[in-house]
């Protein structure tokens, strides 16, 4: 066992105490990936908008992270090149993943309003994995008081 008192079970490697499962995305926004579909339609929405976000928002990051939002209207651009580029538009794979395609041009946005660390700021917000984790920190912590 541990100095804290946990037991340590052998042979096997490391069995976390907690699961999270990995979020997926459907086969329509891979595609929109894969396609460069996706980095096209950020490449015009930045040509287009960035830099009246970046006066908008260059000294107010916070104001950024909770008020600015991609319309559902903004998209239909992305399916438009998707659809150009050979990607059959798929309602279910759109109610699937839309939420983190508005995620990706937001961190797209933040990188070129601020840079690189903005822009994971903006991932990490919708990331499933990484705000699953954030709500054991207080588990955790029982465990490193514990005598």
């Amino acid at each position: 066992s541990t100095e804290k008192g946990r037991k340590v079970f052998g042979g096997g490697g490391i069995v976390p105490d907690v699961h999270l499962e990995a979020d997926s995305n459907s086969v329509y926004y891979v595609k929109l990936i894969s396609t460069g579909a996706l980095r096209e339609y950020v490449n015009q929405y930045l040509e287009k908008n960035g830099p009246r976000y970046r006066d908008q928002y260059k000294t107010k990051f916070s104001e950024f992270v909770s008020g600015f939002a991609l319309a559902d209207s903004d998209l239909e651009d992305l399916f438009a090149i998707g659809l150009k580029k050979g990607v059959t538009k798929d309602e279910s794979g759109i109610t699937r993943d839309k939420d983190d395609m508005r995620n990706v041009v937001k961190a797209e946005v933040a990188r070129f309003i601020w840079g690189n660390y903005e822009a994971s700021h903006i991932r990490l917000m919708n990331d499933k994995i990484v705000t699953g984790a954030m709500t054991l920190f207080p588990r955790a912590k029982k465990f490193s008081d514990a005598k």
